[in-house]
């Protein structure tokens, strides 16, 4: 059977902890089916989304090793998956009060922040927003 693998996938350059616990599969984009792996730490991202923390807490090591990974199809592409990841790991990746962050930057981290119940994230963005666009 020359079936491919369910989750053939490229490791993403910036997130790809050999530590990480998780590996989130970007969906493919519409230039084709390549789909962006990223190996972070859900204890980590648990600290900042209410959805991984329930995933953490639910989660079951499979590895006696402790270094099992479980991969994690997601229907985010990977830019949005990148930026969200950058404003989550990276200190100084988004800062409102210092400088005005590209609409683009926004909105994928607003999606993300919602989709996976980031309060402090998304209020921020929010935040920033209006900032940029009051009304």
């Amino acid at each position: 059977n020359s079936a491919e693998p369910e989750h053939t996938f490229t490791g993403s350059p910036d997130f790809w902890f050999e530590d990480g616990n998780i590996i989130l599969i970007s969906a493919g984009d519409s230039e084709g089916p390549s789909k962006i792996g990223f190996r972070v730490h859900l204890g980590f991202l648990g600290r900042h989304s209410e959805f991984f923390d329930d995933m953490f807490k639910l989660a079951k090591p499979s590895a006696s090793d402790g270094r099992a990974c479980t991969n994690l199809p997601v229907t985010d592409s990977a830019e949005d998956l990148d930026h969200f990841l950058h404003a989550v790991y990276d200190i100084g990746y988004f800062v409102p009060e210092k400088e005005r962050t590209p609409f683009i930057q926004l909105a994928a981290m607003l999606r993300m922040a919602t989709k996976y119940i980031c309060p402090k994230l998304r209020a921020d963005v929010i935040a920033h927003l209006d900032k940029i666009y009051p009304t």
